[in-house]
């Protein structure tokens, strides 16, 4: 980077999540909303730009009662600034309807984001959230299964 104004730090720093353990989501018809993937803190200073990608494999599996399947679920990107609320940066609605003739059906969905943030100098938490956005009809259990979250902190 010809113009960066680095002051002997590294122009790039990475962070990241990842895990290959399976999460229960849903359960005996209830869904746990939860974040599947936390970044450690992250100290920015001004002029640092926030480059991250994500991604989490759901497991849904059901009964094969004959009857139709519907999810919809947020996977949501958030940022919690110096210790406060998080705060949605990116919201991805899964909805997904199909049929469950066979017996005890699994199917995956693999949702991903790439997302670049320009936050304010402080202490930033950056993380994976899901919760559901409306009923998960005739489901047995969503799990997430392999997922990871990466920053890469860009210094100018």
């Amino acid at each position: 980077m010809s113009n960066c104004k680095c002051k002997n730090e590294k122009p790039l720093e990475s962070f990241k999540d990842q895990s290959l353990e399976k999460l229960t989501l849903f359960s005996n018809s209830m869904f746990m909303p939860q974040a599947v993937l936390t970044l450690p803190p992250i100290l920015v200073k001004k002029g640092n730009i926030i480059h991250l990608n994500s991604v989490v494999t759901l497991e849904i599996t059901t009964d094969g009662s004959g009857l139709p399947v519907n999810i919809n679920i947020d996977y949501i990107l958030q940022r919690i600034s110096n210790n406060g609320t998080p705060i949605n940066l990116a919201t991805i609605g899964l909805q997904r309807e199909f049929s469950n003739q066979d017996d005890n059906l699994t199917d995956t969905i693999t949702p991903n984001l790439t997302w670049v943030d320009y936050p304010d100098t402080g202490l930033h938490i950056y993380r994976i959230f899901i919760q559901d956005a409306g009923p998960c009809v005739d489901i047995d259990t969503i799990c997430a299964q392999t997922r990871a979250l990466n920053a890469l902190v860009i210094k100018h």
